[in-house]
């Protein structure tokens, strides 16, 4: 059982004695989840007596193990604090909290414990909100992840000179309220499921991203992290499936999530989101944060495809756009854009097909330009004359237009 987050056991209390009872020696070990497979290294362990003044502490060793040594008979507290915080709590944990609320599923003790994330000895839907809202939309850390320690009062005296007593004080991970076995020995590793990208994502002026889930048909949450460079910048406006899907636009990272509250039925054959971006001089990225996630339908980290369509860039092209006046008397101005630097030629045709003159533009950069067309210079009689502008090099026709002189 994954027990909230990180479930610590002091599996304790292996009393070794000798005819005085100062000499009493208190044995035990520090263990994640009460697994001797996973003891936990560097926890403070403590001995406290009832006004919670601290008798004696010892720091758990490679296997978990600690030691009290010269321990007087009495009552004691035991318990333990550590710094170590465990990065296992997900929408997971946010889900089974609201079936929980929903009375659809019993805590235990410890993930009572866990699930009162605000601390203040109550479970409720303030928990919920803050960790759907504060801790995972808005970012804000909180406490989640923190190991949290319960206390015990422990009897040590003369019964116990006869036989070893075992005293379980156990901790949990603020947060971490599923099922589950995480070990902390291994929470480095990354999470075993993952979001597969389909394309290379490019944002563009006035672009709108449509952003689908493959290969699942139904889900009952997700947390889902996009990072966009100046996200707050450029995106004017994100539109989700459902109304209940929450979204935070930061500086570099847009935050969504999910968690199915209203038993509603998703169409996943429409797009999850859709973002709407302004129009802006610079392209912009987009990646998925390593710790988005998705559950499937019975609330469980599930592996998706995350399908983002990729923008077909246009290429710029080379083009004549104009040709005016048109009539013309005496000159007219050819109007062009072009895609890269090109030597030009301009050449004037009949209506017959019939070349009656041409004439060498030299060189002009990439962009729009224009160039004069002088009749004089050409020689023409009044009529109705086809106009092409040429690229030099290539022979490539960049645009033709028909101009009547007057």
């Amino acid at each position: 059982m994954k027990i909230f987050s990180t479930l610590l056991t002091l599996l304790t209390l292996l009393l070794i004695t000798s005819p005085v009872f100062s000499s009493i020696e208190v044995n035990g070990t520090v263990n994640y989840h009460n697994e001797d497979k996973t003891p936990l290294v560097g926890v403070k362990v403590l001995l406290k007596d009832l006004n919670g003044n601290i008798v004696a502490e010892e720091i758990s060793g490679t296997d978990g193990e600690y030691s009290f040594q010269n321990v007087n008979p009495g009552d004691y507290i035991l318990t333990a604090e550590s710094d170590m915080s465990f990065d296992v709590v997900d929408m997971e944990d946010v889900y089974n909290l609201l079936l929980h609320l929903l009375g659809q599923n019993d805590f235990d003790e410890m993930q009572l414990l866990a699930a009162d994330i605000n601390q203040d000895n109550a479970v409720d839907w303030n928990d919920y909100w803050d960790m759907v809202i504060q801790w995972y939309l808005y970012g804000e850390e909180y406490m989640i992840g923190d190991l949290i320690f319960d206390e015990q009062i422990i009897s040590i005296g003369a019964e116990q000179l006869k036989s070893a007593q075992n005293t379980n004080v156990s901790a949990s991970s603020s947060g971490d309220t599923t099922d589950g076995n995480p070990l902390p020995t291994i929470k480095n590793e990354k999470r075993k499921f993952e979001l597969i990208l389909n394309e290379e994502i490019i944002v563009t002026n006035h672009s709108t991203k449509d952003i689908y889930l493959r290969n699942i048909k139904e889900i009952s949450g997700f947390g889902l992290i996009l990072n966009i460079v100046n996200a707050s910048s450029i995106i004017d406006e994100i539109t989700t499936l459902s109304k209940d899907m929450k979204y935070v636009i930061t500086d570099n990272q847009v935050r969504i999530n999910y968690i199915n509250s209203a038993n509603e039925t998703l169409d996943l054959s429409k797009p999850l989101l859709i973002i709407k971006f302004f129009e802006s001089s610079q392209s912009q990225s987009i990646n998925v944060d390593k710790e988005s996630h998705f559950l499937g339908s019975d609330g469980t980290v599930v592996t998706v495809n995350i399908s983002i369509p990729k923008n077909i860039l246009n290429e710029p092209e080379s083009k004549l756009n104009s040709v005016y006046p048109n009539p013309m008397t005496e000159f007219a101005n050819i109007n062009f854009d072009l895609a890269q630097t090109e030597s030009l030629r301009t050449e004037v045709y009949t209506v017959y097909g019939q070349l009656v003159a041409s004439i060498d533009q030299g060189s002009y950069a990439s962009g729009t330009s224009e160039i004069i067309l002088k009749r004089n210079e050409l020689n023409l009689k009044s009529g109705t004359y086809i106009v092409r502008l040429i690229a030099d090099k290539s022979n490539k026709v960049i645009g033709s237009r028909s101009i009547i002189i007057q």
